[in-house]
């Protein structure tokens, strides 16, 4: 989404997250993806969530991009774009998002990658955000990443 941020090396930190995988604590691999997503995409905000039994989202790791800090400002993610990954099954991106009612900041574009476990039960769901200020919108190419990165982490949950 952002020129100039996808200087990282993708295979390598594929190739590292894979081989760390086995043995981390879930907490840590979503750290890790986390980190890797604002390398490489550069949203303004990552939050990797990991589904209990019950269907509640949990975030275990969140990421925001240089010098922005939202954890005081209790700006939800965007409802409609994680309904509709949960629905699809599969990543989605929502471009120009209208602000929801109640929130102080309107968010600009949204993407969730959903993880499934081997029955297709979602198990995590890894959310990014830009906000409206920043005019800056997913692309296909980010789903992709996002794609093999949920091929990456799909060992930790069978």
């Amino acid at each position: 989404i952002k020129a100039g941020k996808r200087h990282c090396s993708t295979g390598m930190f594929l190739f590292d997250l894979a081989n760390s995988v086995s043995g981390a604590s879930l907490k840590d691999v979503f750290t890790k993806v986390v980190n890797g997503i604002s390398e490489y995409i550069g949203p303004d905000r990552c939050i990797a969530f990991q589904m209990t039994p019950e269907g509640k989202a949990i975030p275990l790791a969140t990421g925001y991009a240089d010098g922005l800090d939202l954890s005081e400002k209790k700006v939800r993610p965007n409802v409609h774009t994680i309904r509709a990954a949960f629905q699809k099954k599969r990543a989605v991106i929502l471009n120009d998002l209208p602000q929801e009612p109640g929130d102080r900041y309107a968010l600009g574009s949204a993407a969730v990658m959903p993880l499934l476990d081997s029955t297709g039960k979602l198990v995590a769901l890894f959310y990014l955000d830009t906000f409206a200020t920043n005019r800056q919108h997913f692309l296909e190419s980010d789903l992709e990443f996002l794609k093999l990165l949920a091929d990456k982490v799909k060992s930790k949950f069978g």
